[in-house]
């Protein structure tokens, strides 16, 4: 087989120092989707689901310091997703609204920043092998920005992208253009992502005052009715791009939420255009 290449490249609620501090073991050390999401769990279950002769590499960007806010804004969610309820997550949104507004915005910053240097890794490992990356939720708005902003730069890419519950709007992406690449990403995504339902319109919306308008405001946040504007990890890529809806997944029907592509992954790897090539052959 020709040499292959995984690049990872994991979403922002990763690694919290506060576990580190404590010397506990990862949240997600027994990969349970109602824990926060890990970078060594990412590892382990792709180095367990590709052959051998796959490399599988980590692109690590998230800070530390942004991790830790947004765990303690998104933990009270996260922590029980598997009961969660309209008016649970409506109080908490409510009451930690300035934090999770705050940690968005860092986070998106951060994570547009760091385009340049996932497109040198890419161009670095495209010259020695066939590059796949998967990127899950900021890690995907990270995948798809650099794959959408290749038109700036001096170097072209080629890479095959998976891009699970991505955290960015259809209105921030080229979908013309990224319908013209020769491997047309394809995109997971599920309207029973809560998080991208309910906690993404709130750092796309103004931060918080404290005010008894912010009700209001995050109301019509939750209710704004313009796909554009919805994550598309949560709603998909436009219809108007027929070239990459086709090669979409839309997992709605199975129920996956934000935290559940990972214990997925085994489904979602078989199920992908490009992901199965990384697996051990049958």
């Amino acid at each position: 087989m020709s040499r292959k290449t995984l690049i990872i490249v994991p979403g922002f609620l990763t690694e919290p120092h506060s576990l580190a501090r404590q010397e506990q073991d990862s949240a997600m050390s027994c990969l349970d989707p109602s824990a926060v999401l890990d970078r060594r769990a990412w590892l382990v279950v792709m180095n367990q689901l590709c052959h051998e002769d796959i490399e599988v590499i980590n692109f690590p960007w998230a800070s530390q310091s942004l991790i830790e806010l947004l765990w303690s804004t998104l933990g009270p969610i996260l922590g029980r997703s598997r009961q969660l309820s309209f008016e649970f997550i409506k109080s908490q949104l409510l009451k930690s609204a300035g934090g999770i507004h705050d940690a968005w915005t860092q986070a998106h910053q951060e994570c547009d920043a760091q385009v340049p240097h996932l497109h040198r890794l890419i161009v670095e490992k495209s010259s020695v092998s066939d590059v796949y990356v998967l990127g899950h939720s900021l890690g995907a708005r990270l995948a798809l920005k650099t794959l959408n902003d290749q038109a700036v730069t001096s170097k072209p890419l080629n890479c095959r992208l998976s891009a699970w519950a991505p955290a960015i709007s259809q209105k921030d992406l080229d979908w013309s253009f990224l319908a013209q690449q020769r491997f047309i990403p394809e995109i997971a995504y599920s309207q029973a992502d809560l998080v991208l339902k309910l906690i993404y319109p709130l750092g796309q919306a103004p931060r918080p005052s404290g005010h008894i308008l912010d009700i209001l405001n995050l109301s019509a946040s939750l209710l704004n009715q313009d796909e554009r504007k919805k994550a598309v990890g949560y709603i998909g890529p436009p219809h108007s791009t027929p070239a990459v809806k086709q090669f979409s997944h839309d997992l709605s029907l199975q129920a996956v939420s934000h935290l559940a592509y990972l214990p997925a992954a085994g489904h979602l790897f078989r199920s992908s255009r490009y992901l199965k090539d990384l697996l051990p052959s049958s």
